[in-house]
């Protein structure tokens, strides 16, 4: 268990990185608020299974990470990891459910790079 100041970068890094080329991708054609409603249900789905995504917010600019409130404020990094890409899988459910294929097509390779990361043991 970590502090959230000190959870690996490099999964949290991956999954800005991963969640803004969807942002960008998106929003165009959703817009803003729809992107970032798109995002917080994906959260809220999946927070009950993975409470440490109460850290995790969206503004009009995609991911930002805040201070968990939680009574003891720490994070495993393993279980950060799979709330991450249950995020990105549950986005990309939501849209094939919306559009069939339509915007899921250019979103998938960049979402399976994350997701491969995102399982892998340090």
């Amino acid at each position: 268990m970590t502090e959230l100041s000190d959870i690996d970068s490099g999964i949290t890094n991956l999954f800005q990185e991963v969640v803004q080329v969807m942002w960008h991708r998106l929003t165009p054609i959703l817009g803003v608020v729809t992107t970032q409603y798109l995002f917080q249900q994906a959260v809220a789905k999946n927070r009950q299974e993975f409470p440490c995504l109460e850290v995790v917010k969206f503004n009009g600019d995609g991911p930002q990470f805040q201070k968990s409130e939680g009574v003891n404020n720490q994070i495993n990094q393993q279980e950060l990891r799979k709330a991450f890409a249950a995020v990105v899988t549950t986005v990309l459910a939501i849209l094939t459910t919306l559009s069939g294929d339509i915007l899921v097509h250019q979103l998938k390779p960049h979402a399976e790079v994350f997701l491969k990361k995102a399982g892998e043991e340090d």
